[in-house]
């Protein structure tokens, strides 16, 4: 196959492994991808993409930060590091990405599973990483075809982005998707959202639960629940004052994004 050839097929290949297509098969019957999560692959799916998502609990942040994985790992010969604040939700991102490549890609993809990588028949791995306080376990080779993904990543240090971020080379992909922690100017996700001038190529998603039909019910019962200056940061993603504001133990953080099918999409109210 030449050159052209080949583009073709790549180019053909990438139309059906679209990540809002691999969660749409994945929600089936429960629903349809968010018109957030069709932006977040149309333009998550663009060579050297830089897209930052913003997002409500509940949104179905980390399926989508499967979704991503799983797109990219079904083309060949891609690298893609899934990063997470804790042991936990690395361990759920890796299984829950597992889950979409064998049961929602559309092609036969045979590979070898880890605790921690997956290894695919066509030349494609997967690292999921828990980033820890200085992210040394993120250090390795450039992504040269393929993407870097921060699930959570305002609640990753600083540390974890200095050895993230040189990783990504001209064509990879950055790939952020997080609920806001407390308005901090040492947060370096904080500081990526916020500051548009030093920061101009990336192309941020807001999800906020109060726009999202889907979301209404689950923000229903947080009103009734949760202090308002929570609420507006967990569901109204506000980045709010650092004092007072006491930032979602890690366990819970974890716990809040198993719920991966708890969530629909029914648009009828």
């Amino acid at each position: 196959m030449d050159d052209t050839g080949l583009q073709d097929f790549v180019t053909a290949l990438t139309s059906v492994t679209e990540p809002w297509r691999i969660l749409d098969s994945y929600l089936g019957k429960d629903g349809t991808p968010a018109d957030w999560q069709k932006e977040m692959s149309r333009e998550a799916t663009k060579d050297g993409a830089q897209v930052f998502a913003l997002c409500s609990r509940r949104a179905g942040k980390s399926i989508m930060s499967s979704a991503l994985a799983a797109a990219e790992l079904a083309l060949p010969k891609r690298k893609v590091i899934v990063v997470a604040p804790t042991l936990a939700q690395s361990k759920l991102l890796r299984l829950s990405i597992e889950e979409l490549l064998r049961d929602h890609v559309p092609l036969p993809l045979e590979y070898e599973a880890t605790q921690e990588e997956l290894r695919i028949a066509n030349g494609s791995n997967l690292r999921c990483i828990a980033a820890g306080q200085e992210g040394s376990g993120v250090r390795g080779e450039g992504i040269r075809d393929g993407a870097l993904i921060i699930d959570e990543a305002a609640y990753c240090d600083a540390r974890v982005f200095d050895a993230a971020l040189p990783l990504v080379e001209e064509r990879g992909k950055l790939l952020l998707l997080t609920t806001p922690a407390a308005k901090d100017p040492a947060n370096r996700a904080y500081q990526m959202w916020t500051d548009t001038k030093t920061y101009n190529t990336l192309h941020r998603i807001r999800v906020n639960a109060y726009d999202q039909p889907y979301l209404q019910a689950k923000l229903g019962r947080a009103m009734k629940l949760m202090p308002k200056e929570m609420l507006e940061r967990e569901y109204g993603t506000q980045w709010l004052a650092k004092d007072g504001v006491a930032l979602v133990p890690s366990e819970a953080l974890a716990a809040a994004n198993s719920d991966r099918k708890g969530w629909t999409f029914d648009l009828s109210h």
